[in-house]
């Protein structure tokens, strides 16, 4: 349940911090960290995912997680 909760967030933040930050044509597609940004589907060119976003929230969320249950 704590993993699904953790991707659940992963997804969330790989999500909007590239939308956040400027989508495909603003300074976040400039930047160091949109090395890991890819756009899952062709047909909106608007959606873009971090994955080093997303794997780091999701692991971190993780940790806390199960650390919280004990």
């Amino acid at each position: 349940m704590g993993l699904l909760k953790a991707a659940l967030l992963g997804l969330v933040a790989g999500i909007a911090m590239p939308m956040v930050f400027g989508g495909p044509s603003g300074a976040w597609m400039q930047s160091f960290a949109a090395r890991g940004t890819i756009a899952p589907l062709d047909g909106s060119p608007g959606l873009l995912v971090s994955l080093p976003i997303f794997a780091g929230v999701t692991l971190f969320s993780w940790l806390f997680f199960g650390w919280s249950n004990r």
